[in-house]
């Protein structure tokens, strides 16, 4: 029992540490990643999320109506994404976005 409590209390310390090492990784100080928008969950809770490339790591993305409905049917494409702030919900990590920029190859 005491284990369990431990391993716990270590993963509650550790995620939110290594999310916040890693989110910027590689980038100048500006606040964007670049991946693969896609779904998760089922429906009516259908998240928008990024998935890097380089590591595989999934970001749920919060962002206004307009540009929910505008990367909902961009599923699949590449984008840059711009965002303000970031949290982590249900072990998520969670970016709040303001911008979104496809990405040409």
């Amino acid at each position: 029992m005491k284990k369990k409590k431990i391993l716990l209390l270590l993963l509650l310390i550790i995620t939110p540490i290594l999310f916040s090492s890693c989110c910027n990784c590689g980038q100048k100080g500006e606040n964007y990643l670049e991946g693969e928008l896609g779904l998760i969950g089922n429906e009516p809770f259908l998240q928008i999320v990024l998935k890097m490339h380089n590591n595989d790591n999934l970001f749920v993305l919060e962002c206004d109506e307009t540009l929910r409905k505008e990367l909902r049917q961009k599923i699949g494409s590449r984008y840059a994404v711009y965002f303000s702030d970031t949290k982590v919900e249900v072990g998520m990590p969670v970016l709040i976005v303001e911008k979104a920029i496809p990405i040409t190859k």
